[in-house]
Order: C-alpha cells, then structure tokens, then sequence
C-alpha cells in the first residue's frame, strides 16, 4: 500500500510536568520504526509548524518533521497551529 500525501500540522504536545498526561500521550508517539515505515509508505510528506507555538518549541517542531523526512513548512508567528485551524 502507498500513500500519495500526509500532513503533519506540527507535533505531538509538550506537557512536561504533567505525568498524567506525559502516560497517555507516550502510548500515541511513533517508534523509530514507525517514522521509517512511513517515509517507505507516503510518496509526499509535509510538516506545518510555527516558530512561536506555545505547547512546543521550534527545536522539537523541527525534529519532528526530520523524523518524517517532511518538507517543512514554517508559518512564522502563527501560534498554535491545531488550535488557530479549528
């Protein structure tokens, strides 16, 4: 199976000192694996993120789309991006 197109609209959410929360997003975090399965998998990859967004820093955004081999699409001083779409 491929697939033509996947968008990532930034990465998942730092919630750093919340163990709570830290517990049920590590279960969704993709393995090393998984991010080389899904470069093989998905012709075109992009990544969406912001450089001012509060729940990550641009570091991580960043690493986040390196780990999907996306093309990186920074919007400058947009914020939040999942929170600014809805």
């Amino acid at each position: 199976m491929k697939i033509k197109t996947y968008i990532s609209v930034a990465e998942f959410i730092n919630y750093k000192g919340r163990e709570d929360i830290e517990a049920i997003i590590k279960k969704f975090l993709p393995t090393k694996e998984e991010f080389n399965k899904c470069q093989k998998l998905v012709t075109n990859i992009y990544s969406f993120y912001s450089d001012n967004d509060e729940m990550n820093s641009l570091k991580n955004l960043e690493n986040y789309a390196n780990m999907l081999s996306a093309n990186k699409i920074l919007i400058k001083k947009a914020g939040i991006l999942v929170q600014n779409i809805m």
